[in-house]
């Protein structure tokens, strides 16, 4: 069972086949309960509770590791990541769930966004024929920033 200590979700938030019950520490796809070790889940309660804002690489070093340990935060981040994504069976379909740019800058980022082929828009066509519901899917972008020392 994981924990989310000073989380700020209070109900189940419901994703794809997932769902995250922040009072019983859980994560379920379909409903059956998912064993996720505790980084996994600590950096996904904090995506959840904070959708669409920038959460930076120092945040996730807070909300992870307490103030006087020391780690090769760097690694164990991008393993508690790789480890979040083997959970939600994003590894054989990368960034279903979880996307990751490093570029030098935001005007680099929105710049990939409009090196787009003829098809890549066939491409996405495709994948929005597969949408269901009234309103078109919503993209989240997170920003993470490495801070000054």
């Amino acid at each position: 069972m994981a924990s989310v200590p000073n989380g700020n979700l209070t109900e189940v938030v419901r994703f794809g086949v997932y769902e995250v019950d922040p009072r019983a520490g859980e994560l379920r796809r379909n409903g059956v309960k998912v064993k996720i070790q505790e980084q996994p889940y600590q950096v996904l309660a904090l995506l959840l509770e904070r959708p669409g804002e920038v959460i930076t690489r120092e945040e996730l070093k807070r909300r992870l590791w307490p103030a006087d340990t020391f780690v090769d935060f760097d690694h164990s981040l991008n393993a508690a990541i790789k480890r979040l994504r083997d959970v939600l069976r994003d590894s054989a379909d990368p960034e279903r769930y979880l996307e990751i740019f490093v570029t030098e800058s935001w005007g680099e980022h929105l710049r990939q966004h409009e090196r787009i082929t003829a098809e890549d828009r066939k491409v996405e066509q495709r994948v929005q024929a597969f949408h269901v519901g009234a309103q078109p899917p919503h993209t989240t972008h997170l920003i993470a920033e490495e801070l000054p020392k």
